[in-house]
């Protein structure tokens, strides 16, 4: 019993001895609690919004019923379709050139331009649609190139200024010495500025060289002892001559193809003729059509399936018999024309057959 409240009285002094040794909560340091970062919400950016290009606003097409009794026009054709299809491009600002009847490079340019102004597909070739347009729609719009003459800042009126007479005082008399010289009257006349609504005179018209036979020459192929002939209406045979116009020379290319040998194949329709050889080794095809009389026009050729551009695009018909020039027979086909005035001969001569590889 003793023992054990001496083991009480023992531990009771160990644990008074611990609290009193213990260090005081004051003494402690003192944590210093961080201060939390705040947090920053970064406000969105705003996404501009996409501006759409604007986009050139497309020609209005005239809506016309194509006329079918016209022919293409392009580039080589000449005479007097070409003239009036220039006077009409002129007359609206398209085309300042020379009306001359010749459908050259300036002539295309101004059907382009008419072409793009009209909403219609500019090929630089007067169409069926494009000569419609021009000629019977009524809505053809002034090139953006013309020139509108500005308004002149005088009137065309007539302005007459009177000055009135000075009235004398009743009750004065005037006096005799003083005499007024008479009222002066001034009319203000100007020429009237009639530039705005006078049309433009048209350029002179350069006569087309006449289309004649040149009488007395024959033709005949290189090497050949007579000249080529063809059948006249009593069966015999008569000689052909080569025609003129201007510088350039006209010769009948199916007979001289025939004359040397060469296969035609001939395909003849209502819409369109065409024929088609073999030159060395290129194949030639030549196509056209007819106007109202029945000539042949609108000439289009073609090498190896390929468009060809030729020196001057025109077909003549002369009793049957198809004229070419000479420039555009030996562009396609490399036949060549010598004149010999002195002789009144034209001498074809075929081209020299390709040399083969060794």
């Amino acid at each position: 019993m003793d023992l054990l409240k001496t083991i009480l009285v023992y531990m009771s002094m160990v644990v008074a001895a611990s609290v009193q040794n213990a260090p005081d909560p004051g003494a402690m340091p003192a944590y210093d609690e961080p201060t939390p970062t705040p947090y920053v919400q970064a406000a969105p950016t705003a996404t501009p919004t996409p501006t759409d290009t604007p986009k050139p606003t497309p020609v209005p097409t005239i809506d016309i019923t194509p006329n079918p009794e016209y022919s293409t026009l392009q580039v080589g054709d000449r005479g007097d379709e070409v003239r009036r299809l220039q006077e009409e491009l002129a007359r609206y600002g398209y085309y300042e050139g020379d009306i001359d009847g010749v459908y050259g490079n300036q002539t295309r340019r101004a059907v382009e331009q008419f072409q793009y102004q009209h909403g219609l597909s500019a090929d630089g070739m007067a169409g069926r649609v494009t000569l419609t347009v021009l000629y019977e729609s009524g809505q053809v719009r002034l090139s953006p190139n013309a020139v509108t003459p500005a308004p002149s800042p005088t009137s065309g009126l007539s302005v007459a200024l009177t000055e009135a007479p000075a009235t004398p005082a009743a009750a004065e008399t005037p006096a005799p010495a003083a005499t007024e010289p008479p009222a002066a009257t001034v009319s203000a006349t100007p020429t009237a500025t009639t530039a705005a609504t006078t049309a433009t005179a048209p350029p002179t018209a350069t006569p087309e060289p006449a289309f004649e036979a040149m009488e007395g020459y024959g033709i005949r192929l290189a090497g050949a002892a007579k000249a080529l002939t063809v059948a006249a209406e009593d069966e015999a045979e008569a000689p052909l001559h080569p025609y003129r116009m201007g510088e350039e020379v006209y010769l009948p290319f199916l007979e001289i193809l025939h004359e040397a040998g060469i296969n035609v194949i001939a395909s003849e329709s209502v819409e369109a003729d065409e024929y088609a050889f073999a030159v060395n080794d290129d194949i030639i095809r030549i196509a056209f059509t007819h106007d109202q009389s029945g000539a042949p026009v609108s000439l289009e050729a073609y090498k190896n399936n390929e468009p060809q551009i030729v020196p001057v695009r025109d077909i003549r018909g002369v009793g049957g018999v198809l004229y070419l020039p000479a420039s555009t027979l030996e562009s396609l086909t490399g036949i060549a024309a010598q004149v010999d005035e002195a002789g009144q001969t034209v001498t074809v001569a075929l081209p020299d057959a390709p040399e083969e590889a060794q």
